[in-house]
């Protein structure tokens, strides 16, 4: 024991006291600044999150936001040909129109024995087979001389994104409920960014961060999305990063939405930054994230054992044929009876667990209209 201590001290003299690191000390802009951001405050000898096992006391935020179509000139008779020119608005075509001339001026073609000589196309060409050979061959949507950043994946296809971006945010604000989820594009050409999601419809594609309404007959509808161009290096992590980025983009912050995600998304340290922002959040989450309680076990199949904060955070796991861990700002343990099913068996579930899959029949909807 004394030979240990000794060599603690020697270590202590060599190394140096161990710096003091407070909050305080945090500039802002600085690399720890975002983390320290999203990190709940501590206070002296208390941790974090302190979990006890009590009732989750609810604090709900008042919904603000005047869910609607913001286009006048779309109601319920529009046909979907007007829906889909508020999306693909004739400035865009006639930006495709234009840098499709623009490449081939650049790169002019040879006339073959079945195909002549380009001519600049218009917005109102009708072609033959031939013809549209040709439009395919040279369509673009950018300047391949014009300077832009390195850094930059998409700039072939960035007037497009941007566009679509810009008007699935302008053309309809949501419902209190929304759901997030990652989604794969299908795409079997060469990209740097290219995915291979074996438990996706698609398998191999452009992975998308999408935003979706989740009840009523919007449910869906894509809010907002981000295109995954690569490893996200920074102070916060990906996944917590994809869901701010989505609800900043979206508009959604400060305005008491409630959002749907999976497990991958989830954390305590998350949903604490949700709630400084008015947002709820309700979701799988899996029980070795850092700060969950360690001692959540439910034991029997159809039981459950739950945890809750001062802060209104409620951990909860349900046993059914293997253990299902949540975590929500705006439940309670509360169980509800099911209607029965075919065999007339009658199944009793935690409100949490209902109200989650409920929630995510945006993102699962939209996934079925893309066919990822």
């Amino acid at each position: 024991m004394e030979n240990a201590v000794r060599k603690l001290r020697k270590f202590e003299r060599v190394k140096g006291p161990r710096p003091s690191f407070r909050r305080s000390d945090i500039k802002p802009g600085g690399p720890c600044h975002a983390l320290a951001d999203l990190a709940p405050p501590r206070r002296k000898g208390i941790s974090s999150f302190v979990w006890r096992k009590r009732e989750n006391e609810l604090r709900r935020f008042d919904f603000t936001a005047a869910p609607r179509v913001k286009v006048p000139d779309l109601d319920a008779e529009s046909t979907p040909e007007e829906v889909f020119r508020q999306f693909l608005m004739l400035e865009l075509l006639e930006k495709i129109v234009q840098e499709m001339n623009r490449y081939v001026a650049q790169n002019p073609w040879t006339p073959s024995a079945h195909i002549k000589g380009w001519e600049d196309t218009t917005m109102k060409e009708m072609m033959s087979r031939d013809r549209f050979d040709q439009l395919t061959a040279a369509l673009h949507f950018a300047d391949n001389q014009a300077e832009r950043q390195a850094d930059n994946r998409l700039w072939k296809l960035r007037p497009v994104v941007d566009v679509l971006d810009m008007q699935f945010r302008e053309a309809f604000v949501p419902n209190k409920v929304v759901s997030i989820d990652e989604s794969l594009w299908t795409f079997k050409g060469r990209h740097q960014a290219l995915q291979f999601v074996p438990n996706k419809r698609a398998r191999r594609g452009i992975k998308v961060y999408k935003l979706c309404s989740s009840l009523g007959p919007e449910a869906g509808y894509t809010t907002a999305f981000r295109i995954y161009m690569g490893k996200d290096r920074g102070d916060v992590p990906a996944s917590m990063k994809a869901v701010i980025d989505l609800l900043e983009r979206g508009g959604l912050m400060d305005k008491g939405y409630e959002v749907h995600a999976n497990n991958w998304y989830s954390s305590p340290s998350l949903f604490h930054h949700l709630q400084k922002r008015k947002t709820s959040a309700v979701s799988t989450v899996r029980s070795n994230r850092k700060q969950m309680p360690i001692d959540l076990q439910a034991k029997g199949r159809g039981s459950v054992d739950f945890r809750s904060t001062d802060s209104s955070m409620l951990a909860l796991q349900w046993l059914d044929k293997r253990p299902v861990t949540m975590l929500s700002t705006v439940h309670t343990s509360e169980m509800v009876a099911l209607p029965p099913n075919c065999q007339g068996i009658q199944q009793i579930k935690p409100k949490v667990v209902t109200d989650y899959n409920n929630g995510m029949e945006g993102v699962d909807f939209s996934d079925q209209l893309s066919g990822s």
